[in-house]
């Protein structure tokens, strides 16, 4: 096992962490799906998952590329492939190889991969080129970089408006501007592409919504309240506002006529000249 300095997540890799990405996961799931079929990903094929956390997205992509196929999973945090090989050896799957290695030191063979994956992972990345030039490297001709990030985060809103939740989202914006990576980071993508020597295949924008009680509002309302608290931790959000936050969202979620959009995101399909 590849072995290198292990960076911390954006939210920890504590267990209540853990099972949050596998509830994320299920929001994402059939989307997920979708954009693998559109790149061709198929039976037999060797993909990469890079930054692939406790392994949602590396589970799905074993299944995609079945018993004849291979997954490469590869994440910073320790505790995450650890958590996937677990799950792995638990299900009977054989077909992912789990490393502990950055993103930014792949050291894969030269054309060795049909497809990578990411989902999530560029916004946190100092040197996002590295990567594409790995990935670039390491694909065969005609392989596809697949991949889902964010494209305008600050799209969220909550409807009817409210103060307290627009305070909230800038705090997380500010936040992102003290990190090594750009959370918008789709919007650099096709220039990205250029420089590596990948083809826009397809650029298509994911804006989704929902309603209390709905995935998507779960899913938001759960990441939120935790980053919020850490930001608290850090000094970065205020206790009173994180207060009135957390009542305002346990308000909007008993109620019925709430709706909150999430961040946009572009699910991007990249293809290595054959």
């Amino acid at each position: 096992m590849h072995h290198e300095p292990q960076a911390e997540y954006i939210l920890g890799v504590d267990s209540n962490e853990l099972e949050r990405l596998w509830s994320q996961h299920r929001v994402w799931e059939d989307e997920m799906r979708a954009l693998l079929s559109r790149a061709g990903l198929a039976s037999g094929h060797v993909v990469l998952d890079l930054g692939c956390g406790p392994g949602t997205t590396s589970l799905e992509l074993a299944r995609c590329v079945g018993s004849r196929g291979k997954v490469l999973a590869v994440d910073e945090s320790r505790a995450c492939i650890h958590t996937l090989s677990a799950e792995a050896q638990r299900l009977g799957l054989d077909n992912i190889e789990a490393s502990i290695r950055s993103v930014e030191k792949l050291a894969l063979e030269p054309e060795s991969l049909d497809a990578a994956y990411g989902r999530w992972i560029l916004s946190w990345v100092a040197d996002v080129p590295a990567v594409f030039e790995q990935v670039t490297c390491a694909l065969r001709p005609g392989g596809a970089y697949i991949m889902q990030e964010y494209l305008d985060w600050q799209a969220m809103k909550l409807l009817p408006r409210s103060q307290v939740f627009e305070t909230a989202i800038q705090a997380c914006m500010q936040s992102w501007t003290r990190g090594v990576g750009k959370i918008n980071i789709a919007e650099e993508v096709p220039a990205l592409a250029c420089a590596a020597g990948l083809k826009v295949e397809s650029f298509d924008v994911n804006a989704r919504s929902g309603q209390p009680g709905t995935p998507v509002w779960n899913w938001l309302g759960e990441f939120l309240q935790s980053y919020l608290a850490r930001l608290v931790r850090q000094g970065a959000f205020g206790q009173s506002d994180h207060e009135a936050f957390c009542s305002e969202w346990s308000e909007r979620t008993q109620g019925s006529d709430s709706v909150i959009i999430a961040p946009v995101v572009a699910d991007v399909v990249l293809r290595r000249p054959g």
